[in-house]
């Protein structure tokens, strides 16, 4: 028999309770209700959401399973999940909510129905709310009339963004009132128990064993439909990944796209098959605001591994020895993880070094060979510094791919404690004035006052020259920011 503590903790009681869930219908009506309740109460969740929708401020009000009667035949009805009503002053906006739970899809049905009925309603928007992932565009995952979005416009919202909205303002204290913060943390825990059926865990697909085993053969263009299908679940990942960082760090993680791929998000699918075709790996590339580069994750599908990397571009100003060592420098500061290497791609065409972390914080000339032996030529500088660690995946639990993820977003956790939290960008001197001697200087300067002439480091304004707002200290945001100012 258990001890009656761990029973207690077993039974707590939740504003939001997840048990005894019986069919998917059950759990898509709770999380409707519990997500419309926590707009409503919790102000500063409310006004993001309705942001994420494009509404704008103002009192919030929120329905659920509004019947309307439509023109079609037979006196149709429909009946959205939940409806959002902002009103400021004399104005209104207006927007249906359709949801989905689990791993069910957005029907395109029901969304061309909720479209062309929010027109006649007056209607300002349509918001979808699934697993699914919204496209680079912020529309959903289905055919749109695109004539329809000059009146009513639409937008996806997956339920990993309205989890990572919640725990961000969870995490910055932005909620003043402890019962509406109490509140948020209450849906936090419910939207993330598996028990309530509501966020669908991520996955590699079905074939995810197939092509490992495929790539580890060398026959991955054998198994190129397939492929294609593990392609769409890692691209869908990605996101998911930039919403789990983004509400630890307390900044707005973004993929790095492209113009082309968020016009055309199925020209970006075609783009990443066949790159994971060529390479025979998975990539990923991540910014984060203010850290030192942008960060890469590679799944390296032959191998079973996956490589974390950040570029730095290299000093611009100084001897080459004198580059090398401002790098060791940072690297002195770090956690390196012993499997840590540094690779240096120099301003000659196809010139490059590496050596491990762990080699150049003793001492940085490590890096003035090639990988032939052969010395560094003479006048090279180093263009980039690339930052990597390459760990094993994780395995898979029976046909579920999730630990497989779940382990490349911990290790990526891991990467930016070790490493990215103590890199800073080269920030080059400011440039100086030439052409003027000390004694023209002297002659334009103003005299001073000795009856108030101000100690040595002092501001004649009262503040200390060198001084800076410091940012509240103890918080990943804060040395961040310090970082990327320095």
């Amino acid at each position: 028999m258990l001890p009656l503590e761990d029973t207690l903790s077993r039974h707590e009681v939740r504003l939001f309770p997840s048990i005894h869930i019986s069919s998917g219908r059950e759990a898509e009506l709770r999380a409707t209700a519990s997500l419309l309740a926590m707009a409503k109460a919790v102000s500063e969740f409310g006004r993001a959401v309705v942001a994420m929708a494009g509404g704008p401020r103002g009192r919030l009000d929120c329905y659920t399973e509004i019947p309307i009667n439509t023109p079609e035949p037979d006196d149709a009805e429909i009946r959205p999940d939940g409806l959002l009503v902002v009103r400021r002053g004399k104005k209104e906006w207006k927007a249906f909510v359709e949801v989905k739970v689990g791993d069910a899809p957005l029907k395109q049905d029901q969304l061309d129905a909720y479209h062309r009925q929010a027109g006649v309603e007056g209607v300002d928007a349509v918001v979808t709310i699934s697993n699914q992932t919204a496209l680079p565009n912020g529309l959903p995952p289905l055919t749109i009339d695109k004539r329809r979005l000059r009146r009513v416009t639409v937008t996806h919202i997956s339920w990993e963004r309205l989890l990572s909205e919640a725990r961000l303002l969870s995490n910055r204290k932005d909620i003043d009132d402890p019962d509406q913060h109490w509140m948020l943390e209450e849906w936090i825990k419910y939207l993330a128990d598996p028990l309530s059926q509501i966020i669908d865990p991520p996955d590699l697909g079905q074939h995810w064993s197939t092509i490992l085993k495929s790539a580890k053969m060398g026959a991955l263009e054998a198994e190129s439909k397939n492929l294609e299908d593990v392609v769409a679940h890692w691209d869908s990942f990605e996101r998911k990944l930039a919403f789990r960082l983004r509400a630890k760090l307390g900044v707005d993680v973004q993929p790095v796209l492209s113009r082309a791929d968020k016009a055309e998000p199925a020209v970006r699918l075609k783009r990443l098959h066949r790159e994971a075709l060529q390479t025979r790996s998975l990539v990923s590339v991540l910014r984060i605001p203010d850290a030192a580069g942008d960060v890469t994750v590679t799944v390296l599908l032959a191998g079973k591994a996956v490589r974390y990397s950040i570029s730095m571009k290299a000093p611009t100003q100084g001897r080459v020895k004198t580059r090398l060592s401002w790098l060791a420098r940072q690297l002195k500061g770090a956690t390196m993880p012993p499997e840590a290497s540094i690779a240096v791609r120099w301003d000659h065409r196809g010139l490059h070094s590496f050596a491990s972390a762990a080699a150049i914080v003793k001492e940085p000339a490590v890096l003035l060979r090639a990988p032939d032996g052969n010395p560094i030529p003479q006048g090279a500088m180093p263009r980039t510094f690339d930052i990597e660690s390459t760990v094993g995946l994780v395995r898979g639990r029976g046909r579920s791919t999730a630990p497989v993820l779940e382990g490349v977003a911990v290790g990526l956790e891991r990467f930016y404690r070790d490493v990215i939290e103590h890199l800073r960008a080269y920030v080059p001197p400011a440039p100086k004035l030439s052409g003027q001697s000390k004694e023209n200087d002297a002659l334009h300067a103003q005299p001073e006052e000795p009856s108030h002439a101000a100690p040595a480091g002092a501001n004649p304004q009262g503040g200390d020259n060198t001084s800076t707002t410091p940012l509240p200290q103890g918080s990943d945001l804060a040395s961040i920011r310090t970082r990327g100012q320095s």
